[in-house]
């Protein structure tokens, strides 16, 4: 039915594909495009479905038929013209350019899979050495929480820097060549700072100024604000402010004893609350470390491996992490590109060692990934199972989806914990205790065991197999799924527009 000729495009990771139909066949496709018209718009005179081709063409339009059949033999064909040129598309194609139409000739852009090659890592060693927590940030930890507890005393003395000023306050603005505009006198309480704060208010160094002063005593203070000062409406005007103190509090932090920790926390001690606070700062810091550990694994892999990818990929990999953090990302500026393109290799990468060790999960494993993808759909539908049941009947594939994606993310957890313990050595480790066990000699009343054979499926088959029953037992997992949003799916190639240039069609991504 057709004929593909292929090149190419390393430097892009694409294929190009020169499709041409057999004579026809565009004609043949409009014809039929066609028929499907006539049977669901009414033509006087004529019962549904009989309207000659002529009539239809005239009410829907030549070139309607025609971008539709086009788009008809490219998406029916898409598969097996992939297949005939060899090529593994990572996604839907672009129409690059329409070479005829009698016959059909289409050039297509199809973006190839990723191709990773990643150099024996077995060897890979990398120090783990969290680091330890002080004793003096215990202490300070400690001094945080105890402040938590600070009450504020009036005392009858000077203020000094940190203590709190409560003080009628009143001013006047003036701008150049204005009246002055009068500032209604209202209370206010303003700690007292000893260095200056750009964003203090009302002006950077106002309650350094209040050091000194006692109750009833009075003050005036003036500042004329810069021509960039942040608050717009006040550049370039002199405020003259008065004030009166009315109050001074000091701030009191409770001693820290026995009795206290007590009172406001589960501890009978000091000594105990200092360890709990020394073992959750220690977990802070070990998880802290360990995340950091796993990045220096993937970027030390990274090292060693040659990741090729369509630029889809990259668009698609932002598309994602705007979605994740809710911010705009933009490819156009470097060092945006850059996070977008490591955080995708490490991905990629991920994906490609759980493929290479063929990890596999359990049934408990894929029944808890089952039922998480219940509890999204469910919250999602606001809990209503019967909601869940009729959406999954609806929408299998959207459920067969989300279980995919939760798969191949546990997949590739599995493989980061793998590349963690080979860079500790644990694996080697592990790999020379077996091999000694193995050495030493059976005993009269045991039998060496044959070593069962490694599973042969593919991550991406166990997926493929496991995903199957998804739809009909996550509505089985009661109080448990969540809902994607409906949407159609997306042809193989999208048939160009009237003045036959090629219009992209949005990549699937893994």
């Amino acid at each position: 039915m057709f004929t593909v000729t292929k090149e190419l495009l390393p430097d892009e990771h694409h294929a190009k594909l020169t499709v041409t139909f057999e004579k026809n066949a565009l004609e043949q496709a409009k014809r039929k495009i066609a028929r499907a018209y006539a049977k669901h718009l009414r033509f006087p005179g004529f019962r549904p479905g009989k309207a000659p081709y002529a009539l239809v063409a005239r009410r829907v339009g030549e070139e309607t038929l025609t971008q539709e059949a086009i788009q008809e033999l490219l998406d029916s064909n898409y598969e097996q013209i992939l297949e005939t040129a060899e090529v593994k598309a990572d996604g839907p194609a672009q129409v690059e350019e329409i070479v005829s139409y009698e016959p059909l000739t289409v050039v297509l852009r199809v973006p190839l899979q990723p191709e990773i090659h990643l150099d024996d890592y077995s060897d890979l060693r990398i120090p783990y050495e969290p680091p330890q927590v002080s004793d003096e940030e215990v202490d300070q930890a400690l001094d945080s929480w105890r402040r938590i507890f600070i009450r504020m005393e009036p005392v009858e003395r000077a203020a000094q820097f940190g203590d709190v000023v409560i003080m009628d306050l009143e001013g006047q603005i003036q701008a150049p060549g204005q009246e002055p505009q009068s500032i209604d006198q209202q209370e206010v309480s303003l700690l007292v700072k000893e260095d200056e704060d750009p964003e203090e208010w009302p002006f950077p160094g106002f309650s350094k100024q209040l050091a000194g002063l006692n109750i009833g005593d009075e003050a005036t203070l003036s500042y004329t604000y810069p021509d960039d000062a942040a608050t717009e409406h006040m550049r370039g005007k002199t405020v003259t402010y008065k004030l009166r103190v009315k109050e001074i509090q000091e701030p009191k932090v409770p001693e820290l004893t026995d009795e206290f920790v007590r009172e406001n926390t589960e501890y009978a001690s000091v000594d105990a609350l200092r360890e709990a606070m020394r073992h959750e700062l220690q977990q802070r810091r070990s998880a802290q470390y360990a995340r950091e550990y796993e990045n220096q694994v993937l970027d030390a892999l990274l090292e060693r491996a040659t990741i090729r990818y369509p630029k889809e990929r990259l668009e698609s990999e932002a598309r994602y992490l705007s979605q994740l953090t809710d911010t705009e990302l933009d490819l156009d500026k470097e060092e945006v590109r850059q996070e977008v393109e490591k955080h995708l290799k490490k991905r990629l990468l991920l994906s490609h060692i759980a493929e290479q060790e063929q990890f596999e999960l359990g049934e408990q494993e894929l029944n808890q990934i089952l039922a998480e993808v219940a509890e999204d759909l469910l919250a999602q539908l606001n809990h209503d199972v019967r909601e869940l049941q009729r959406f999954q009947k609806k929408h299998p594939e959207v459920v067969q989806e989300l279980f995919l994606q939760r798969l191949v993310q546990e997949l590739r957890r599995k493989a980061l914990e793998h590349v963690v313990r080979v860079a500790k050595g644990e694996v080697e480790a592990e790999e020379q205790e077996q091999t000694a066990s193995a050495a030493e000699p059976a005993t009269d009343e045991a039998e060496v065991a044959d070593t069962p054979d490694m599973a042969e499926n593919e991550p991406e088959a166990q997926a493929e197999a496991a995903s199957e029953a998804a739809p009909a037992e996550a509505a089985d997992q009661a109080d448990a799924p969540a809902a994607a949003e409906e949407g159609e799916s997306e042809p193989a190639v999208e048939a160009p527009e009237a003045d036959d240039e090629a219009s992209t069609v949005a990549e699937n991504e893994a």
